[in-house]
């Protein structure tokens, strides 16, 4: 039992009996409890700070060229960093200004160096060279439909 934990149980067992063991609980035994949970919060705060983000940094490798309403190059767009997610609400990577695009419509993910796209619930759905899908191995040249917008997938 760690020391922190040692005078947490010293003042339960206080705050029970008024005594710790055979002893009442004296002013060098909260000052040491006060050491040990200062202590303790010290080393939660590290801890968060040594969390690893969910957001992971990648070398673009895959990327997508959105075409225009008349089936023209618009932009090309890399992903780098995953998860990526597309659609048309503003907290998203990419911003499809489109309302048939769900709100949150998907995402890119990566894993051992292939890329994934999962579906998020859309209504309209996600479609991959022609056929709905929930999620889908990425490949050079697939066509993406996110309701009325075309990306087409590039490396």
């Amino acid at each position: 039992m760690d020391s922190w934990a040692i005078a947490q149980a010293k003042k339960e067992e206080y705050q029970l009996t008024g005594k710790t063991g055979e002893e009442e609980m004296d002013f060098a035994d909260r000052e040491e409890e006060e050491d040990d949970r200062a202590s303790y919060d010290q080393e939660e705060e590290e801890a968060e700070e040594e969390k690893v983000p969910m957001t992971r940094t990648l070398e673009p490798e895959i990327g997508f060229l959105l075409l225009d309403e008349e089936g023209h190059p618009d932009r090309s767009v890399m992903i780098d960093h995953v998860p990526f997610s597309i659609g048309h609400g503003s907290g998203n990577d990419l911003v499809l200004d489109d309302l048939s695009v769900a709100r949150n419509h998907c995402i890119i993910d990566e894993a051992e160096g292939k890329y994934y796209l999962n579906d998020l619930g859309s209504g309209t759905g996600t479609y991959v060279d022609g056929k709905r899908t929930d999620n889908a191995l990425l490949e050079r040249g697939m066509h993406i439909f996110l309701g009325a917008s075309e990306l087409i997938v590039e490396r």
